[in-house]
């Protein structure tokens, strides 16, 4: 009778299941494939067509790769398609461990919300107020939620975020959203100077018309401004904060306060208060509050146009 020992060198060794599916680990480099329609590798290359370049892409939510290819344009030799197609995969992500994680990965939109939601309040650097956190879970549940919902996280990139900011801007604007604002008479004459002979478009916008971003005021105006005042850091809020706090340190009613600060109503005879019909009522208490500083003297007109002077050689 054969040992415990025999059966146990004679039987077959036993093989570890290989992993299925995408692995990182087996993951190659490429470097995609340079083409010419019509031509093979080894024909001549023909510097006056276009080039192209093969490669595999990562389908989130799917076992297998997808097979895609891409223009390179005109390229006068190989070598420099061959940059022109490494360059494109690097803007793509291809080889990039990111973008791997993020196809294979099976989290939803929803999930990593409410990871993000739990960290908030769990992080020991700058935590938020839980008034902040209740006001971004309710704007997740509100908007988001409904909109990404089933949505995996890798398919909620920069064309999906317009597509939601698209669907959502008819439901931010208000009765409020078109008003008339009372302005004192100074800061009113200052704006018509800076308006100019513009009819159109917005108030404050850069010089080829589009909208000011927030960040990029902050940076290169307001926080300069602060720095060189030795005034704490903060954001447009602190305008806000000045102009009520000017306001309840003036004799303005309360209800007009309460108006201008755009607040809800706190109770129901505010309702009663005509105060957006009476506009007399209203600029004759903006003239008298005033600003609650000076303005500059100097004008802050919209620079004029060049002048042409004829060319003398």
């Amino acid at each position: 009778m054969a040992t415990a020992l025999q059966l146990g060198i004679d039987s077959p060794a036993v093989v570890a299941p290989r992993r299925r599916g995408k692995s990182l680990t087996r993951r190659t480099y490429q470097h995609g494939y340079i083409f010419q329609k019509g031509r093979r590798k080894k024909d001549a290359w023909q510097p006056n067509e276009p080039a192209y370049v093969q490669f595999y892409r990562d389908v989130p939510g799917e076992a297998d790769v997808k097979h895609e290819a891409i223009s390179l344009g005109v390229c006068r030799t190989r070598s420099i398609a061959e940059r022109q197609a490494a360059e494109q995969l690097e803007k793509l992500g291809i080889n990039s461990t990111q973008t791997f994680i993020e196809s294979t990965s099976t989290i939803t939109f929803r999930q990593q919300a409410e990871i993000w939601l739990k960290s908030l309040a769990s992080r020991k650097r700058n935590p938020l107020e839980q008034t902040t956190i209740d006001t971004r879970r309710y704007a997740l549940h509100k908007w988001m939620y409904p909109f990404f919902e089933g949505c995996l996280l890798a398919d909620v990139n920069n064309r999906a975020m317009k597509e939601f900011v698209e669907h959502i801007q008819p439901y931010l604007k208000t009765q409020n959203s078109e008003r008339d604002i009372d302005l004192s008479t100074s800061l009113a004459k200052m704006l018509r100077e800076y308006i100019g002979e513009r009819t159109s478009g917005l108030l404050f916008c850069t010089s080829t018309g589009a909208q000011l971003l927030q960040a990029n005021t902050l940076q290169d105006s307001l926080h300069p401004i602060l720095k060189n005042l030795e005034h704490v850091k903060g954001g447009f809020n602190i305008f806000r904060r000045f102009r009520i706090t000017h306001l309840n340190k003036s004799d303005c009613p309360d209800a007009l306060k309460h108006f201008w600060s755009g607040h809800a109503h706190t109770h129901v005879s505010e309702r009663y208060t005509k105060l957006l019909q009476d506009r007399e009522f209203r600029l004759d208490w903006a003239e008298k509050v005033g600003l609650g500083f000076e303005l500059p003297a100097r004008s802050i007109s919209q620079p004029s146009k060049l002048l042409k002077f004829r060319r003398v050689c």
